[in-house]
Order: structure tokens, then sequence, then C-alpha cells
């Protein structure tokens, strides 16, 4: 369980440098040494068009920076990790499917939303007692621009919070509600309660997966008439009345003025905004012909006068030029789509994984997230533990 957690949430010691880096290799090392005892590790389907994507994207990235005269090599760096994350994954899942063969599925699931759960109680300590941020701020090292010893904000037990935190809680949240919909009696209540508190956690750490989530449930209630619907739309009134008759007339406008401020704007002056919304506009902006084809040779630094965008689409294409841009969504489009398939063939959860799977999409129009944060380490997981299954599930039909 720990090593799931770690490869999604690795922690940032302030107290010892690198300390994600050590653990991951720690895990990494035992991992490698357990692999030696299975029989069986199953091929992945897209290892060949991974790689030869990756190899092409590198090199147009260090052609791009060549041709402009860049010292950015952070989008070669950004592919490494990106395969390494691959690599995790798929060692991750050798060992889930081993251990609990048909059972595997499910346990990946369940051990993803309790380490969401996990983050979410302390996002709400943090939130709620100031000696919990106190503490936390004085063990973890925090990444990303946010100043959360001078923000309402938190992170709880993870290194970085906002836009990234969220939206790896929206999904976990989702998949919550797919184990509530999987479950029966007592157990149902427990995975809906979950799905519901990760949920609310949301509104103290990002508005991206809050509104993702509301987006979602949208969908939710309008493609399913049934009790457990009607179960979840009570759950979802009485616990939204019980955190709102606890929480302080202070913190309550906290909600209103950030959280909730799109719609509050919108109900105010009809008219559907943000801080964020106005300054993401801003990241939207059309670049030379020449760098459109073949990138400006930069992911963090920028060139030719250009802004930091903080937009997805924008970086990769900066990066790696409109085509390496094709060449990387269309790998993720064929990675993510499979995984879709697999997980719709076995569980009926439709909406629920085609919000799962394609939100990046979406998500990817305020900043990147195919490359890097917590939402697309849950999704690589998914994606690869469903290639690795369905090899072995082969495997076994073959003997």
């Amino acid at each position: 369980m720990f090593l799931i957690y770690n490869f999604i949430y690795p922690i940032r010691l302030a107290v010892i440098a690198g300390s994600e880096f050590y653990l991951y290799f720690i895990l990494l090392a035992q991992s490698l040494f357990y692999l030696k005892y299975i029989n069986y590790t199953p091929r992945l389907r897209f290892f060949y068009p991974l790689m030869y994507s990756a190899l092409l994207l590198m090199c147009m990235s260090i052609i791009s920076i060549y041709i402009n005269g860049s010292n950015d090599y952070l989008g070669v760096l950004v592919i490494v990790k990106y395969i390494f994350a691959i690599v995790m994954s798929y060692i991750v899942s050798i060992i889930v499917i081993d251990h609990y063969a048909e059972d595997s599925v499910l346990f990946l699931i369940k051990t993803m939303v309790l380490s969401a759960l996990l983050i979410s109680i302390t996002c709400a300590l943090e939130f709620f007692l100031p000696s919990f941020k106190a503490f936390f701020a004085m063990l973890i090292e925090t990444s990303g621009n946010i100043e959360y010893e001078e923000s309402f904000r938190v992170h709880g037990l993870a290194t970085g919070g906002g836009a990234s935190l969220s939206v790896g809680l929206a999904l976990s949240s989702v998949l919550g509600l797919f184990l509530f919909e999987k479950s029966n009696g007592l157990k149902s209540v427990f995975w809906g309660s979950v799905s519901l508190f990760i949920f609310v956690s949301t509104l103290f750490v990002g508005r991206t997966g809050l509104f993702l989530l509301l987006f979602f449930y949208l969908m939710y209630f309008a493609s399913t008439i049934s009790f457990r619907g009607v179960l979840v739309v009570i759950l979802v009134i009485v616990l939204m009345y019980t955190f709102v008759g606890s929480v302080q007339e202070e913190q309550l406008n906290i909600f209103y003025n950030y959280s909730l401020e799109p719609l509050m704007n919108y109900i105010e002056n009809g008219v559907i905004e943000s801080k964020t919304t106005t300054g993401l506009m801003s990241m939207y902006y059309m670049p030379d012909a020449f760098h459109v084809l073949f990138g400006a040779g930069y992911w963090r630094y920028p060139t030719h006068g250009y802004d930091l965008s903080d937009v997805g689409y924008m970086k990769i294409i900066m990066a790696y030029g409109f085509i390496g841009a094709m060449v990387f969504y269309s790998l993720q489009l064929y990675i993510y789509s499979h995984a879709y398939s697999f997980f719709v063939k076995r569980y009926k959860f439709k909406i629920g994984f085609l919000f799962i799977f394609y939100v990046l999409f979406i998500a990817e129009l305020k900043e990147e997230f195919f490359v890097q944060n917590y939402a697309f380490k849950i999704l690589i997981l998914l994606a690869v533990f469903s290639f690795s299954y369905k090899a072995f599930c082969n495997k076994m039909y073959l003997k």
C-alpha cells in the first residue's frame, strides 16, 4: 500500500533534502528484488510506440533548443520523468497483480481512494487547526508557487497543493463513487462517505478539482436515476448541511470569496469569472508561425520575448512544436482510450470512467497535467495496470 501512496504522493521532508527520491529508489530497489520471484512479467502493447514517441519528442526538443539558442533542457527531462513514471507504474502493477490476481483491480482502486482520504483528512486538519498547519509547514518542504503560511489553502500530507492536488482528489472522489456503486450495505455507505469527504476537501485545496467534480456530478445525476443516485444526492445534502453548520463565518467567507468565486460572480454580476480565469486568458497567445511548427526551445525559461504560459497545450507546443504536440497527445489518447475500454468492459460505470480518463484533456487548458502532478500519476498507473492485467489474463487463458 505504501508503494502506491509514495508513487502518487511522494513526500519531500524538510529535514531531509531529496527525501522523495530516496524513498522512490528504496522502494524501487525492493520492488526489483521482489520481481525476481515473479514467474511472469507481461509485455506492454504500447512499449514500442511509447519509446519511439519519447525518443522523437526528446530529439525535437533538442533541435528546438539548438535552433532557438536556448539552454532550457527541461523539455527533455520532462519526457525522462514521464518514462520513469511508466516504469514505476509497471512495477507497481506487476506486484499488485501477483499478490491479488483477480482482486487486484479493486485493491488498486481502494488503495488510491484511501490514500486520497488520508490526504483529505490531513488537509481538513490543516485548514481548521492552526497547530496542524504549523506542524506540516515544519515537516514538509512544499513545491509550487503557493505561500501556504500566508494563505488559507492547504496541502495536507503531500508536497504540493493547488490545482495539482485538487484534480488528483477529484479523480479519487470519482473512484470512491465507483466503489460505492460496487459495494453493498455498510461498505457502500463507507465508500460513499469517503467519496463525498474527498469532494468537500477540494474546497480548501483548489478550485480546478472542485469545479471539475461539480461538472462530473451534473453529468452523473443527469444520466443516473436510481436508488443509489438518490442516496448520493441525500448524502451530499446532509454532508454539506453538516459542514456549513460546523464552519465559522470567517471560514465560510473564504469559501465564498475564493473557492466559489466564479459562481458568486455569476450570481452578482452575471459573468462566470475569477482572478485565475482572467490571468489564464492572458496565457493564450499566437506564437510566430516558425515557433508553432518547431517550438521556441523552452519549457520554463521563455525565449524571443514570450511570456511563460501555464497552459499545458501551450507548454507542449513551445517545447516540441506542433508536430511534437500531435505525437504527444496522440500517445495520450491511445493509452487512455485503451484504459477506458478496459474498465468499461468490466464494470458498469461508463460516465465515471469517461470522466476519469478524458478529464485531463480539459484540465490541460489550465496547466500541464499529462507529464506531472498527482492526477497524472493516478491515471498512468490505472492505464499501465490495464495493459498489464489484460496481458496477465491472456497468459492465464493460454495456460
